[in-house]
């Protein structure tokens, strides 16, 4: 009868300690991110690109909403993520703080659903807790957080999570509505970011690791989630394509692959030295000694996990999972400039805790001492790792901060000097200040001559005080620098092709324009190069060019009125009336705010009439 009526007691409290918990968790994912909320946008690291460029987003429209699940938009097919801006876009237009603030919600909503995941693996609340507030507090987190542009990272995260708990819950395991919510989170994650394609393998190795009985009866689902990781595994390498690094041999991804394992333990351990950027062309996997701890800590966790086989499962379990999550973005691809991303850790590393916890759990348990000196050092470490959160935290307050820390970090890296002459051209170009742009200007293409902000900006200032000779010189030195890239060797031969033009040297203005559009259409990267492209194309009189640019654009970003108008207007250059006032009119509609495209249409619609 005594402990009848104790035990509901006992929950009573221990329900009161999780809420307190979860609380103390929620502040602990906050508060170190606060001073970041009011940062403005990364402008030349990706935030043009997702907010402030990005043509779905705008007025609202079926075409804005159904485009994004029909076409991947620069080099991602991840259309949840661009929903999440469009919806956002509605409410704060271009506002950083509140893209940022919903970010920090969703790594605040992450580290719940890693505490939920803790205590349903078998954890305490006070392990539980102590895990994802390890998590929680890291400097690692900044990027994922901070960054408006990673929101994917943190949206997948939450559907990634949110799958593994539904699928591994204890009662009812293999009931159909669970079976069938989980199958949605599983789906929600893949059209949120492409790394999702390792969640149907984890989720499968739970059923075997775990959950054996239940195998055979989930070879259905196991096998609905498995064409999702082909159909989305064959839409992202499609979407992809152009930012594949296709230079960097299949031996060293390899390498890279098995170095990722040591590189994001090393720094979750020892926080020090992190980059926005860590340069392929600096990557350290050509040391052998390098190979040879990168094999030993593949090889040591690889051990462990078979060590933990029959003894704890779960500690197998997510050892496996983590591994298996960090596959896509081991470096195995070869994507994108870098050879790794604090980023790419947010998804391995909370999964890598359920191995983790329990281990360190288990240790606390041998003794009560080491149990009060493990919390004793777990909140230290806290403390110390919101303390370095906020210090770099700090250096993502704007571009110019950001690359400046990254070259401190890899002074040989002639990627951070071009991303930091790139911010600097961006400062000069925002600034009231002749002179400090003139300043800004000059330093930005000392550390980076085929800066083509920087470039443009001195030949604008070059053209306008009437030096023709310093200008062609200034495009010549342009074309010479050895990392310039196809849009700034484009732009350096159309202008000298324009002043060959203007002073009536017709062949000489012929081979540079031949120069300047010689690349295959389809070799321009992203739209905003075909706009940049063919507005020199239509300069150059070369109509038929720009149009052909245009309607590549248009097929990549069919709601892009920019792109709609410039195809208007080159239309109405070749006499096409009725074509350029079709495109003029579709662009209105995209772009109902904008007071100068509809003052165009209006002048074309009135000639037009007469």
């Amino acid at each position: 009868m005594t402990s009848s009526l104790e035990a509901p007691g006992h929950r009573t409290s221990a329900d009161e300690f999780q809420r307190v918990a979860v609380l103390i968790l929620v502040l602990l994912a906050v508060i170190p991110f606060l001073p970041t909320v009011p940062f403005g946008f990364l402008a030349n690291w990706d935030d043009d690109r997702y907010v402030l460029q990005n043509p779905w987003l705008g007025a609202p429209s079926l075409e804005r909403i159904l485009g994004v699940f029909v076409r991947p938009y620069y080099f991602n097919y991840h259309p949840l993520t661009i929903l999440s801006y469009q919806l956002e876009h509605l409410f704060w237009g271009a506002w950083a703080p509140g893209y940022r603030t919903v970010n920090l919600v969703l790594h605040a909503v992450f580290c719940l659903l890693l505490f939920g995941l803790l205590r349903r693996m078998g954890s305490s609340v006070l392990a539980a807790l102590a895990g994802a507030a390890l998590f929680a507090t890291h400097p690692m987190r900044v990027e994922a957080v901070v960054w408006i542009s990673e929101r994917k990272e943190l949206l997948c995260g939450a559907f990634y999570l949110g799958a593994v708990l539904l699928w591994i819950h204890p009662e009812t395991p293999n009931l159909p509505r669970r079976k069938m919510l989980t199958f949605a989170a599983v789906a929600g994650a893949f059209l949120s970011k492409p790394m999702a394609v390792s969640l149907p393998v984890a989720l499968l190795l739970y059923d075997v690791l775990l959950r054996p009985g239940a195998l055979r009866r989930n070879v259905p689902f196991h096998a609905l989630s498995m064409v999702l990781v082909i159909l989305f595994s064959w839409l992202n390498m499609g979407a992809q394509t152009g930012a594949i690094n296709p230079h960097l041999p299949l031996v060293e991804r390899f390498w890279l692959a098995v170095y990722a394992p040591w590189h994001y333990l090393a720094t979750t351990l020892v926080p020090v030295g992190l980059s926005p950027l860590y340069p392929i062309e600096l990557r350290p996997t050509g040391l052998p000694i390098i190979r040879l701890v990168a094999a030993l800590c593949v090889t040591a966790i690889g051990a462990l996990a078979l060590y933990n086989w029959r003894r704890s499962p779960r500690v197998t379990w997510g050892l496996l999972a983590a591994g298996v999550a960090l596959v896509p973005v081991s470096g195995i691809v070869g994507f994108g400039s870098a050879w790794a991303a604090d980023r790419y850790s947010y998804i391995p590393t909370a999964l890598a805790l359920v191995a983790l916890v329990p281990a360190v759990e288990s240790l606390a348990s041998t003794r009560r001492l080491t149990g009060w000196a493990l919390r004793a050092v777990v909140g230290i470490v806290v403390a110390l790792q919101s303390a370095l959160t906020v210090s770099y935290g700090r250096h993502w307050e704007d571009a110019t901060a950001l690359w400046s820390r990254a070259l401190d970090r890899y002074p040989e890296s002639s990627k951070a000097r071009q991303f930091l002459a790139d911010a600097l051209s961006i400062e000069a170009g925002s600034t009231r200040d002749p002179g400090v742009a003139a300043r800004l200007w000059s330093r930005a293409l000392e550390l980076n001559p085929a800066d083509g902000k920087a470039a443009m900006a001195v030949a604008e200032g070059l053209e306008g005080a009437g030096r023709r000779n310093e200008l062609a010189e200034h495009l010549r030195r342009t074309l010479a620098a050895p990392d310039a890239e196809a849009t700034v060797q484009m732009w350096a031969n159309a202008k000298l092709g324009l002043l060959a033009a203007e002073d009536g040297d017709q062949p000489t203005a012929a081979q540079y324009f031949d120069r300047a559009f010689a690349n295959p259409i389809n070799s321009w990267k992203t739209a905003q190069d075909l706009l940049f492209v063919g507005w020199y194309a239509e300069q150059a009189g070369r109509l038929e060019t720009a149009v052909a640019l245009y309607d590549e654009a248009r097929r990549r970003e069919p709601v892009n009125a920019e792109v709609l108008q410039s195809l208007a207007f080159t239309h109405l250059a070749m006499g096409d009336r009725a074509k350029a006032l079709t495109y003029l009119r579709e662009a209105a509609r995209l772009a109902p705010d904008n007071r100068d495209l509809r003052a165009n249409l209006a002048r074309m619609e009135q000639e037009t009439s007469k």
